[in-house]
């Protein structure tokens, strides 16, 4: 009457994690952004690029 152990998980159906699939793509995301903000601060230099950052957060408020 005993069942035999198996690895195999019913309600897994070979798919993918998207926990880790969505981890991925904000890393990805993350990774874009920071090497775009460390090109406008070579482009325009520290003051230029902290001005257009404050200027920015201005126009929200």
């Amino acid at each position: 009457m005993n069942q035999p152990a198996s690895n195999h998980d019913p309600g897994h159906t070979g798919e993918p994690n998207t926990g880790s699939t969505q981890v991925a793509v904000g890393a990805a995301a993350f990774a874009v952004l920071l090497a775009a903000g460390a090109l406008l601060w070579a482009r325009f230099g520290e003051a230029v690029y902290l001005e257009r950052i404050l200027g920015a957060i201005a126009s929200c408020f």
